[in-house]
């Protein structure tokens, strides 16, 4: 079992993104909880996704 805490959580995450999601969160304050670092990028992916179709 891995003890990190979020913050090296929440960049590996952060660095896995694509890069139109982090141009977004780019723009804002990133969060600095992995649960909030994850809804915050679905829900971008889920609006740029639908902009797509």
């Amino acid at each position: 079992k891995i003890n990190w805490d979020d913050a090296p959580l929440t960049a590996c995450y952060y660095n896995g993104l694509k890069d139109r999601v982090k141009d977004e969160i780019a723009g804002q304050s990133p969060p600095t909880k992995l649960s909030e670092m994850v809804a915050l990028a679905v829900g971008i992916d889920n609006r740029q996704h639908k902009r797509e179709l």
